[in-house]
């Protein structure tokens, strides 16, 4: 995981299954996260950053147009290692990851 770029968030705020920030209203986002929901079968929580608390979870918004978040009440990461530790959350998926 890689070093966070902003406070970390309250304990309590990061549900303790972890939690995948994506962009809403970007299409390619929305249907990556439908298939990444389907084929992990993360009990993960996933939700657009523009409908998230970042405040409250300790994300800048710059971050969140960057790339996709993964907190955790572990550590958190973004990118393509988000989506790493989001995939290997589930139950599909984390035996290869």
């Amino acid at each position: 995981m890689t070093a966070p770029t902003a406070p970390m968030a309250p304990t309590g705020a990061i549900p303790p299954t972890g939690l995948l920030l994506y962009d809403g209203e970007c299409g390619f986002c929305v249907a990556a996260m439908r298939w990444g929901r389907r084929f992990a079968r993360s009990p993960a929580r996933t939700r657009p950053w523009q409908e998230a608390n970042l405040a409250e979870l300790g994300v800048a918004e710059e971050d969140c147009r960057q790339a996709v978040q993964w907190l955790s009440p572990s550590g958190r990461s973004a990118g393509a290692a988000a989506v790493r530790d989001y995939l290997a959350s589930g139950r599909t998926v984390s035996r290869l990851v």
